[in-house]
């Protein structure tokens, strides 16, 4: 999705990983989420019986992953300089918002100069988690009630790292941007 937004707005394409941390048993539920820099964001729903070793377990595992994820993608192309720059970060969408919270949190350690987030689909909660941390929310559909992201795809495998890879060899190259 970033790839075919960069070609159209002939912008560069980077690559920010952040990692989901999933409830034990359900992975796919967002209990948090980290980022490059440190960043981490918990939201352990009431009642949740998920002690701070286990949370501290998850995150060391999905870290060592951020980790690796990281290297593959810089070795394709060099990340681009944030700092003072106006960035435009894209998702598939968005179910509780954490983990655009935790990349956008690490966008903002970096000194970006303004935060636009675009999201096809997302939930009525992750649109009011992101809005105040965001200088622009773009979200075409919200629909109430929200079930998942996926049920707004045809086809909603992974990406691979290869196909990562490859995009970002087709993306405009970012040398000789100027701050704005």
């Amino acid at each position: 999705m970033g790839l075919e937004v960069a070609l159209a707005l002939r912008i560069p394409l980077d690559i920010l990983v952040v990692k989901k941390l999933g409830y034990p048993g359900n992975e796919e539920y967002a209990m948090g989420a980290i980022a490059p820099g440190g960043i981490r964001v918990l939201k352990l729903l009431p009642g949740t019986c998920v002690g701070a070793e286990e949370v501290e377990r998850i995150s060391w595992r999905q870290g060592e992953a951020l980790e690796l994820q990281q290297a593959r993608y810089k070795n394709a192309r060099p990340h681009l300089a944030i700092a003072g720059r106006t960035v435009l970060l894209v998702d598939d969408g968005a179910a509780t918002g954490t983990t655009l919270q935790a990349a956008v949190l690490s966008l903002r350690a970096q000194h970006a100069a303004r935060i636009c987030v675009a999201i096809p689909v997302g939930s009525r909660v992750a649109c009011e988690v992101l809005k105040p941390i965001v200088d622009h929310l773009i979200c075409v559909a919200a629909p109430n009630p929200f079930r998942s992201v996926s049920l707004w795809y045809r086809d909603f495998t992974s990406v691979q790292d290869e196909e990562v890879v490859r995009c970002l060899g087709r993306a405009p190259a970012g040398d000789g941007l100027r701050a704005r």
